[in-house]
């Protein structure tokens, strides 16, 4: 297998959730709006444990405690449906349509036990080497708190948080890049 290096690539394509599939297959891309210049933020983080001898002033082994992984999202546009899935909230949360037919007014109520309620299936698209490269997450929770920005020259932008948790038998993340 050969591997090529690639010059660096710039901007985020898409943002959102995956329903309906199993495991790092199937199911359908829900994209959760536009996104900032700086859309994504992928953190891994942890802790490690240092282990050394009194006798020795070097390190004799050090091993991971604890790994961590956050994916924040800040999207340009925050309907009520997307900002509800951005919260991890039940679709319940959310009742009348501004759609077509008889409009009613759209209301999000938002109680502090239905944010992150849900775990979502996160994935991001951004320009690969060739084609597409996605970054996924099958099990992921929204964390405490969020960031609502309204401004009178700006967009309305929704920063929210996510922290990955165990896969299960799946990997607890998964970067592709696609070969067409």
């Amino acid at each position: 297998m050969a591997n090529v290096r690639t010059p660096v690539l710039s901007g985020i394509t898409e943002f959102g959730e995956v329903t309906g599939g199993t495991g790092y297959s199937g199911g359908s891309d829900v994209p959760w709006g536009a996104t900032e210049r700086n859309g994504v933020t992928i953190a891994i983080s942890g802790e490690d444990v240092d282990v050394q001898s009194g006798q020795n002033l070097v390190l004799e082994a050090s091993f991971a405690s604890a790994r961590t992984i956050e994916i924040t999202g800040r999207l340009q546009y925050s309907g009520l449906m997307n900002l509800r899935d951005a919260l991890g909230m039940p679709t319940s949360a959310l009742t009348g349509d501004l759609g077509l037919g008889t409009p009613t007014d759209e209301v999000l109520a938002i109680v502090g036990t239905n944010m992150g309620s849900e775990s979502k299936y996160i994935y991001a698209l951004t320009p690969g080497p060739v084609s597409t490269r996605r970054y996924e997450a099958i099990n992921c929770k929204q964390r405490a708190g969020m960031t609502l920005e309204l401004g009178s020259n700006n967009y309305v932008m929704l920063e929210s948080s996510w922290t990955v948790l165990d896969g299960g038998v799946y990997s607890e993340m998964q970067i592709t890049d696609a070969a067409t």
